[in-house]
């Protein structure tokens, strides 16, 4: 992508605006290469909202240098809220990777590439309260999603399209749960999986033969 010139990749996107099939896969790997360029999108901003403005601006320029996108004005705010979300994963694997119980281990744990300037401010808001009780909430949140996908890197948007394309149907939520948590031989990501796909099977069947009698649908717990 990056070596090339005078061409761009048409980004699909589906009625809810979301990236899809094989463009869209490749335009949500591409903005985590994006992600790492540090020349345009430092590492040493705590949040989104104080990277400035002519940043982000930098950042779309370089995206649309790339990929064609049929309504810009509407796909540039899911491409900066996606980026949003790539730089915060970057920041997280690098904390990850290279945190230190003391601000001088970390210093001098600097990865290579990234500049010593950045690294040194980067590395002192790890060590403040608010980043400190930041990652105990999201932790606490993580701990909650007991029932991983077995999608990969491919997102739901594109499963669901891929799903739609074979049977001509757009699938309801509950199908897309079952696809999504049912590994390629059939068999499901958890035993947790198990317990939910079963019972959400039962409240789909339930739902079939409330239509089919015209009686009201029971309400759909993963609604």
């Amino acid at each position: 992508m990056w070596s090339m010139l005078n061409r761009r990749v048409m980004v699909d996107f589906n009625r809810r605006g979301r990236p899809i099939k094989d463009s869209g896969g490749l335009f949500g790997s591409w903005l985590g290469s994006l992600s790492n360029d540090l020349n345009i999108l430092p590492i040493n901003y705590s949040d989104w909202r104080k990277v400035p403005k002519y940043r982000k601006e930098m950042a779309w320029k370089v995206i649309q240098k790339k990929f064609w996108f049929d309504d810009p004005t509407r796909r540039k705010k899911y491409a900066l809220s996606a980026l949003r979300a790539r730089c915060r994963d970057l920041k997280h694997r690098l904390w990850k990777d290279h945190r230190r119980n003391t601000l001088e281990e970390a210093f001098e744990a600097r990865p290579g590439l990234i500049p010593e300037d950045q690294w040194k401010e980067f590395v002192e808001m790890q060590f403040t309260d608010k980043a400190k009780k930041m990652r105990e909430r999201n932790i606490k949140s993580r701990s909650k999603h007991k029932i991983p996908h077995a999608l990969g890197k491919k997102s739901l948007a594109r499963k669901s399209d891929e799903m739609e394309m074979e049977t001509g149907v757009e699938p309801n939520r509950g199908e897309l749960f079952i696809a999504s948590r049912t590994r390629s031989d059939g068999s499901l990501v958890c035993n947790e999986a198990t317990i939910s796909v079963d019972q959400l099977k039962q409240a789909m069947t339930q739902n079939i033969q409330s239509e089919t009698i015209n009686e009201p649908k029971p309400k759909d717990s993963f609604e």
